[in-house]
């Protein structure tokens, strides 16, 4: 009797450690499904080569400018082209990038005088990150116009009490900007919190430069041919003057960035085994070795990667319960069938 009651315990145990790794596996794949900033080697991919979105944040010390970007971007077709990779089955562009860096502003609208974050942007940014738009359109790579800007909804109740305002003007500076689009402000907890209670405008970078000369490019995006493991990264980081064939000797180092270069690649982030580095780094990442600030879409990122990596290190754990546990009940009905077959002998 009591064997029955422990093996039913045990059955019971095993029944729910599984959905459990359900509801998570559920849990994962909702945490991710929002975050378009990191889908876009999915967005573009085409044909039968496969792409990696990869990234790279910058310290403000750097100095990166657009003339710093041009040369990356130098590097990076001359190293599709020598591989075979710069042009697609169809003869289109084989990747597409966009960059960015923030400035505080102080925007004016009649007497009224607004404190924003301006986010300058360059590239096909808004492919990247393809913001709900409330109003309006996005600012394009071929904008001929650099006196349009895009608002949030935050903002443009704020100015002019309403999110229909595409056309209307304010002023930066002693330099009047047309609006062309209204941003929506995210909706889900943790979104809210990367973008932060500031206003937010986003306008050309040169025209930022132009505003704020201390302005400086923070972040770099590209999306590129990856047809084995890491070409794209390893790609992206030649270009920034990263040696890929260095080795670093401390295990513990390799876990840290340091530097005032770090590069990401977002397509395999949230892999298992991309998972697995990122708890192996626990106890390692409230040390700061750089002085790289993410923009808010990669705070928001970084968070997520965290919480999977906890999620599957809860899964390992009710995996490893699940298989403990089936093994003991195959080998205790193993048992009591032996058991049960010698009585039966016994009886006979």
């Amino acid at each position: 009797m009591f064997r029955r009651r422990r093996d039913k315990f045990i059955l019971i145990t095993i029944v729910i450690s599984g959905l459990l790794i359900l509801m998570l596996s559920l849990l994962e794949r909702h945490l991710t499904s929002g975050l378009y900033a990191q889908q876009m080697a999915k967005r573009w991919e085409q044909g039968h080569i496969s792409y990696a979105q990869v990234s790279a944040f910058f310290a403000e010390s750097r100095q990166v400018q657009e003339e710093g970007i041009n040369g990356m971007r130098n590097a990076i077709s001359l190293k599709l082209n020598e591989d075979g990779y710069h042009i697609s089955e169809n003869n289109g562009r084989t990747w597409i990038d966009a960059y960015s860096g923030e400035s505080q502003l102080v925007l004016r609208k009649d007497e009224n005088y607004v404190d924003v974050l301006a986010l300058g942007v360059g590239g096909e940014f808004f492919q990247f990150h393809p913001i709900p738009l409330l109003s309006g359109n996005y600012l394009s790579a071929e904008e001929l116009n650099a006196d349009r800007i895009m608002i949030d909804n935050h903002l443009a109740w704020e100015l002019f009490g309403s999110y229909d305002v595409v056309g209307m003007s304010v002023w930066i500076g002693e330099r009047l900007y047309v609006v062309a689009g209204v941003t929506a402000l995210p909706e889900d907890s943790l979104s809210k919190l990367a973008y932060g209670n500031s206003y937010r405008i986003y306008m050309n970078y040169a025209e930022l430069k132009l505003l704020n000369s201390n302005t400086k490019i923070t972040c770099y995006e590209a999306v590129l041919p990856n047809p084995i493991t890491n070409y794209g990264v390893n790609v992206l980081k030649q270009a920034c003057g990263i040696d890929v064939d260095s080795v670093v000797q401390d295990k513990k180092s390799q876990l840290l960035q340091f530097g005032d270069c770090e590069v990401k690649e977002n397509s395999s982030r949230y892999k298992a085994s991309s998972l697995l580095n990122q708890l192996s780094s626990m106890p390692y990442r409230s040390m700061r070795t750089n002085a790289i600030v993410y923009p808010y879409w990669e705070n928001e990122a970084v968070v997520i990667e965290e919480r999977l990596a906890y999620i599957l290190f809860i899964k390992i754990a009710l995996a490893i319960v699940v298989f403990i546990l089936s093994l003991y009940l195959v080998v205790s009905c193993r048992r009591g069938n032996k058991i049960w077959k010698r009585k039966l002998e016994k009886d006979i």
